[in-house]
């Protein structure tokens, strides 16, 4: 007869630990910023900037409603959410500050994006 062995590596990075931790609380919403060098995650109301070669977290913030979008402007400097609320806002991602509110949406707002030169959303 013949044995194999299979081992599995049980190890887990801290920024999987984050991902799965965000994952068990309802992760709304999940985003590389352009650099690649830092995730969003939403879980719902909250968002967290997370290093993403360490998984510690850099920076946190709450919206209003539960976040279902997260898109970023092109210089990485905004970022943009949508939610449950029928409302757009963006966010200074430095700060991790909500700096407008963009109303008037009959429904919720699913999805937001960024004009090429970011001047527009």
């Amino acid at each position: 007869t013949t044995t194999t062995t299979t081992t599995i590596n049980m190890s887990r990075t801290r920024l999987q630990m984050q991902v799965q931790s965000a994952v068990n609380n309802l992760l709304s919403a999940l985003q590389f910023t352009p650099d690649g060098r830092s995730l969003v995650i939403a879980v719902p109301r909250d968002l967290q900037i997370v290093d993403s070669s360490t998984g510690a977290i850099e920076r946190e913030g709450r919206g209003d409603s539960s976040i279902l979008h997260i898109e970023f402007a092109p210089d990485g400097r905004q970022m943009a959410t949508t939610s449950w609320d029928e409302t757009a806002r963006l966010w200074d991602v430095a700060t991790l500050q909500c700096t407008a509110v963009l109303q008037g949406h009959e429904r919720e707002v699913y999805c937001v994006a960024f004009s090429v030169d970011g001047c527009h959303v």
